[in-house]
C-alpha cells in the first residue's frame, strides 16, 4: 500500500539524516568554523535569523528541491534536539513520499493496463 511505503522511506530517509546531522554537531564545537562565520556577516546573519525556529527551517529545507543532507548538518550544527530534528525531517520527507509513492502506484496500474491492451492488440 502507499501509504505504508511513503511512511516506511520516510522514516528510513529521516533516520539516513543522523550520520550528517553528527557531523554537524562537531562542526558547531570548532573554533574554526565559528572564526569563519565571523569573518562573513551574510552567513552570520542568516544563522541569527533561522536559529530562532528550527522546526520550521528543516521543513521548508525538505520542502525544496534542494540536497537535503545538508538540513542533517544545519539541525546538528544548530543542536537541535534529536528527536525534535527526527520528527521535523520525518515530516518533512513524509510530504514528498507520500504522494510520490500514491503517484507511482497509479503510473504503474497505468502502465501494466496499457500493457495489458497492447498484448491484447498483439495476439
Amino acid at each position: 500500500p502507499p501509504l505504508t511505503v511513503g511512511i516506511v522511506a520516510s522514516v528510513g530517509s529521516a533516520l539516513g539524516a543522523l550520520p550528517l546531522y553528527a557531523v554537524g554537531r562537531k562542526l558547531q564545537n570548532l573554533q574554526k568554523v565559528h572564526v569563519w562565520i565571523g569573518r562573513h556577516p551574510a552567513w552570520k546573519r542568516i544563522l541569527d535569523k533561522v536559529s530562532h525556529s528550527p522546526f520550521l527551517v528543516i521543513q521548508f529545507l525538505l520542502w525544496l528541491p534542494f540536497p537535503d543532507q545538508l538540513v542533517g548538518l544545519y539541525g546538528g550544527f544548530e543542536r537541535y534536539p534529536v528527536w525534535k530534528f527526527l520528527i521535523a525531517n520525518f515530516i518533512g520527507r513524509a510530504v514528498w513520499y507520500i504522494p510520490l509513492a500514491y503517484f507511482g502506484t497509479e503510473l504503474v496500474s497505468w502502465f501494466w493496463a496499457g500493457w495489458h491492451w497492447v498484448q491484447g492488440v498483439v495476439n
